[in-house]
């Protein structure tokens, strides 16, 4: 098992993962960026945890931009978050030009916390539906 402590200390000493964020909200990204962290415990080296690590903290970065930069939001920006999920997760949602710009739009009428809620939940894969 891989000792992740070394990748929360790295992310809680990067500046740039949520500066442009207020501190209740900074607080809630460091904290969901550490629990992501941790399930890279099982990762099958800490060459591939320190991968994974990078990647999860471009896409905090990604939302830290974004969601600080409320309400005008860039579809561009948006466009490339799940690209560094996917690198840090596996796989991440795919999205067209029409979804992304209306999740753009959708982002600048929320708060700052449910705009990075949104994102990252917006960010997944869409669970397969169920066969009928």
């Amino acid at each position: 098992m891989i000792d992740t402590q070394i990748l929360i200390e790295r992310m809680l000493e990067t500046e740039n993962l949520t500066d442009d964020l207020h501190d209740d909200d900074a607080e809630w990204l460091l904290s969901w960026g550490a629990e992501r962290m941790r399930e890279f415990g099982a990762a099958e080296s800490m060459e591939a945890a320190e991968e994974r690590a990078g990647a999860l903290m471009k896409f905090m970065r990604g939302l830290n931009r974004l969601v600080g930069g409320l309400p005008g939001v860039d579809p561009a920006d948006l466009a490339r978050l799940p690209d560094h999920y996917a690198a840090a997760f596996g796989a991440s949602r795919s999205a067209g030009e029409l979804e992304i710009q209306d999740t753009a739009e959708a982002l600048s009428w929320l708060g700052h916390r449910e705009a990075l809620e949104h994102i990252i939940q917006w960010a997944r894969p869409l669970d397969p539906s169920p066969e009928e």
